[in-house]
């Protein structure tokens, strides 16, 4: 039998209360998980969606270590079946600590478990984690094509080789 899978709203209303019949609701199935009755799962998006929902200033603005053990103590459950939960959990134990996004804490923690350091990326916020080499897209001289063009390549489907275009018509 497969597991059933639970939504973002539901974690978000265990963890706020903003709805008290909804967190008590939400309560009793994860209780019921954590007792063995139950197995529920969601894709490590879920708890990317949690934590912003949760500490996005227009919403709920929970403190980062509030969020973060909370969600933490959930991703622990053994019935709660969540993808890449070490990552997961050593991204929450980093967004606790750090203000970078979590998606950037994702990375790092999928970096550190995959024994890498070196980094493609333009954001410097990456430079004060020890263990990661940053370093920017160099440039290619003598290329055929005008970074601009490059650009519009990718943005519009079509590559960067002559023949590579992927676009269709709307037709199909």
């Amino acid at each position: 039998m497969s597991a059933t899978y639970i939504d973002t709203d539901v974690i978000v209303r265990l963890v706020t209360g903003d709805d008290l019949a909804k967190q008590a609701a939400a309560a009793r199935l994860f209780q019921e998980v954590e007792d063995g009755k139950l197995t529920v799962a969601a894709p490590y998006t879920v708890i990317a969606d949690a934590v912003f929902v949760l500490c996005s200033r227009n919403l709920y603005n929970l403190p980062r270590p509030v969020a973060a053990a909370a969600l933490a103590r959930l991703v622990r459950i053994p019935g709660f079946h969540i993808e890449r939960r070490r990552t997961v959990l050593a991204a929450l134990d980093l967004f606790e600590t750090h203000r970078v996004d979590f998606g950037d804490c994702m990375l790092i923690a999928s970096m550190r478990q995959a024994g890498a350091s070196a980094l493609y990326s333009y954001d410097r916020d990456f430079d004060r984690f020890a263990g990661i080499e940053r370093q920017e897209p160099a440039a290619s001289p003598g290329h055929d094509q005008e970074p601009e063009s490059l650009a519009t390549a990718w943005v519009s489907g079509g590559g960067t080789r002559a023949g590579t275009s992927r676009r269709t018509s709307a037709g199909g």
